[in-house]
């Protein structure tokens, strides 16, 4: 529950992805639903698949920025 309502159950989980695949998704289809929260877990499997270690940064700030531009009204974190 958040704040008295179900929580919705829609998400884009898709195990062993990499940045570059993630980052494809973004905005549509994985936006396309106007989300209220964005949780990315992203570049672990860069890492264990050995994919351009050290553009890895890089690629995954690629697709922070545009989850930021298609998503503006949701929530992130501060600080």
């Amino acid at each position: 529950m958040v704040d008295g309502a179900a929580f919705p159950r829609a998400h884009e989980g898709h195990s062993g992805w990499r940045i570059d695949q993630i980052g494809g998704l973004v905005p549509t289809p994985a936006l396309a639903q106007a989300p209220h929260i964005v949780l990315r877990m992203a570049g672990t499997n860069d890492l264990t698949q050995n994919d351009n270690i050290p553009m890895a940064p890089q690629r995954l700030g690629a697709v922070l920025d545009k989850l930021f531009a298609s998503a503006p009204d949701a929530l992130r974190p501060t600080g």
